[in-house]
């Protein structure tokens, strides 16, 4: 009876280290907006100042995160796993900036040859990486390399506040801010909606749907969205319409006739 209990005992254990291995890797109640929120904690406590979702040109590309300190600027692009997609966002900003860098989590369940060969691929091309545990740890996989470019990129206290960039001065209706547009009316047609069924509605500017859930729901916790709040409700995160959504409906409204942006 013993031996009976003793197995019981070892298949429990077993089962209790895969289900402790999925959720670690698989990152069950992780998301791309949390790693970035720890990414970004990291560089402030390094004096790094921050624009989120940093747009350089009208039609360009979108940045995850943009740093500045001391003149040098840094641009990281957030990616739960590495791999070529986040490798090939990065390598977008070489020549534009001083630093590129990807942001990951450390899955244990990728293969040394894996990992040696990403590595091999970062410092080659001068590319940082960055790897934060879940307790928001930040490992340094390889340091990215300080280029001698000029970079042009502008950083308002507008655009630091919107977390975009726009065009000049940052004073002209931008896709980002036609996304928050229809995010806003959605959420004030459709109050306690998650950002799931929020994004499968909207048009919005970002390459996928899963990018802009990230992003939308980063800029809601950090409050770049007008209007819009999030409410834990039963463990999910629902939208809701904030008391003066309509009057900020209305300035979007008249400002998207003008084609300026009257920030608030």
């Amino acid at each position: 009876m013993s031996g009976v209990k003793g197995v019981g005992i070892i298949f429990f254990r077993g089962y209790l280290a895969v289900a402790a291995y999925h959720w670690y890797n698989h990152g069950m109640t992780d998301s791309e907006a949390t790693l970035a929120g720890q990414m970004i904690r990291y560089l402030q406590r390094g004096g790094w100042e921050i624009w989120e979702e940093y747009q350089p040109t009208t039609l360009g590309p979108v940045c995850d995160i943009v740093a500045r300190r001391n003149g040098i600027v840094h641009a990281l692009e957030v990616k739960k796993g590495m791999g070529f997609s986040v490798l090939g966002q990065a390598y977008n900003w070489l020549g534009m900036v001083h630093q590129v860098s990807c942001v990951t989590r450390i899955l244990h369940r990728v293969n040394h040859t894996q990992k040696f060969l990403q590595r091999d691929v970062c410092d080659a091309r001068g590319i940082g990486w960055y790897a934060v545990m879940l307790g928001g740890e930040v490992l340094t996989q390889v340091e990215p390399a300080t280029a001698d470019v000029e970079c042009n990129w502008e950083f308002t206290k507008e655009r630091k506040r919107d977390g975009i960039a726009g065009t000049k001065g940052g004073k002209h209706w931008t896709r980002f801010k036609q996304t928050t547009m229809n995010l806003l009316q959605h959420v004030m047609e459709c109050p306690g909606n998650r950002i799931t069924y929020a994004v499968k509605d909207i048009k919005h500017h970002y390459n996928s749907d899963k990018s802009a859930r990230s992003a939308l729901m980063r800029a809601v916790d950090e409050g770049i969205v007008p209007g819009v709040e999030g409410r834990r409700e039963a463990g999910l995160t629902l939208l809701y319409p904030t008391d003066d959504a309509q009057e900020i409906m209305d300035v979007n409204l008249a400002a998207q006739r003008e084609g300026t942006n009257q920030d608030r």
